[in-house]
């Protein structure tokens, strides 16, 4: 219970925050006198919400920048607080959407709705509290009185206060304010037991901070995980992204993922045909009346649900092409050679999709990409570099359906995989985790910069 006390102490505590705002606004009894610092218009709104006992809070705090990164975050509560409970939805806000949760606690228990599922913990406010404090009280102490919090809420708004409208013969303030998101990233490290790495910032900004780059997995494994998981993960992902996610899943192969999900590798095929009907019928909103053989899935729905866009892309070859063309939009498999695409996967895709009335469906290739420069290091190229290629692709020398070599050479490959009749080249350019993320990055500005304008 640490870490879930820890991190919800910390939401405990935002809200107590944010009701600082929201309570300005309704109990703040300063008359018409100069509008008050933002340090003392928090601690009086604290301070009348103890004496009221409990408050009805609105917050909506306009998008701030996290350092680091373009992404404009926001903060949205609307709910009924207290100092030993609260009700209400939190909601965080970003430019590719928002996601949230409904939060019921009291002293000593919670519930938070959360991705379509609730979740309870025999652990409340005051619990969580006592527990966090522990490791969280330089945090905590700022929240003994009404002054020491007016000077917490400084570190998460920034804005203007002025004269707001008349309430019960009372006047009031208002403040228009602003949430310090850097502020509030770093916090949720401190306190909510979550770290941020530079590669979530950056994700985050990549993701959240762009409205045209889809998004995808490589890819989900369908055996080893109850497939509700995959289709409510699928679906809030395709929500927050606002329709720019493509759907990836997969049997896998490695018998590590099946001896950790307890799954059996000779029953992936099954397993996997069962998971996507209920992962399908579960994204189109059709009840599941009847248990399956793996899984159990009777009462289950979605919330969200995903965009009827969205595209699933199974990942495999050959032996995939029937489940691809029942369940999916498309067929990803792995680096498959010229050959195969010519005389297999292609007519085979637009064989089943002719006989089961579907419309063309995908041809999505996983590629590996390694644009080879004439100022890299001939003693790298051929004693690491290649090597760690031909590894990859267990013990074949790379040919043309591997997108490698020069520039020329790489632009003349993947006209041949086009050729071929593959529809989408998706590139791994650190061959599946073996190379690092440096390499990855130098071979994407390769690519776009050398490779691009070769194929016009």
């Amino acid at each position: 219970m640490g870490r879930f006390a820890s991190a919800f102490a910390f939401l405990v505590v935002l809200v107590v925050i944010l009701g600082s705002a929201g309570c300005g606004q309704r109990f703040d009894e300063l008359g018409n006198g100069s509008p008050p610092s933002e340090a003392s218009f928090a601690a009086d709104a604290l301070a009348a919400l103890e004496k009221a006992g409990s408050a009805h809070v609105v917050v909506d705090a306009q998008a701030g920048a996290i350092s680091g990164t373009n992404t404009q975050v926001g903060i949205h509560f609307e709910g009924d607080v207290s100092t030993s409970a609260l009700v209400g939805d939190l909601q965080l806000s970003f430019t590719g959407g928002t996601v949230g949760a409904r939060v019921l606690a009291n002293e000593h228990d919670v519930y938070v709705r959360f991705m379509g599922a609730w979740y309870h913990e025999d652990a409340g406010v005051a619990d969580a509290l006592d527990m966090a404090g522990q490791k969280n009280g330089e945090l905590l102490s700022q929240l003994t009185t009404p002054a020491s919090l007016g000077k917490l809420f400084t570190q998460f708004f920034e804005g203007e206060i002025a004269q707001g409208p008349d309430l019960g013969g009372s006047a009031t303030w208002e403040f228009d304010g602003r949430l310090r998101a850097e502020t509030f990233a770093n916090l949720v490290e401190k306190y909510g037991g979550i770290e941020l790495t530079d590669n979530d910032r950056a994700l985050f900004e990549k993701v959240a901070a762009t409205s045209h780059i889809r998004i995808s997995l490589n890819s989900g494994l369908l055996p080893v995980v109850h497939p509700f998981f995959w289709a409510q993960y699928l679906a809030s992902l395709d929500v927050m992204s606002g329709g720019r996610t493509i759907a990836g899943l997969a049997l896998g192969w490695w018998e590590e993922d099946f001896r950790v999900g307890g799954a059996a590798l000779k029953e992936r095929g099954k397993r996997s045909d069962e998971a996507l009907e209920i992962v399908t019928r579960l994204w189109r909103g059709q009840p599941i009346e009847t248990a399956g053989t793996f899984w159990d899935a009777r009462g289950l729905a979605l919330n969200p649900r995903p965009s009827p866009r969205m595209p699933l892309w199974i990942g495999g070859g050959a032996k995939s092409i029937e489940r691809a063309a029942r369940y999916a939009e498309g067929l990803n498999p792995l680096h498959p050679s010229l050959e195969e695409i010519r005389t297999v996967l292609r007519p085979g895709l637009d064989a089943a999709a002719e006989r089961l009335g579907r419309q063309r469906l995908t041809l999505a290739i996983f590629n590996y990409c390694v644009v080879i420069e004439p100022s890299d290091n001939p003693s790298w190229v051929r004693d690491e570099l290649m090597p760690t290629l031909r590894a990859r692709m267990h013990g074949q020398e790379p040919d043309d359906s591997i997108v490698w070599g020069s520039p020329e050479q790489c632009a003349e490959r993947l006209r041949k995989l086009f050729a071929a009749g593959a529809d989408y080249i998706l590139f791994d350019g650190n061959l599946h985790g073996w190379l690092p993320e440096e390499f990855s990055e130098e071979q994407m500005s390769r690519f776009v910069e050398r490779v691009v304008p070769l194929l016009h």
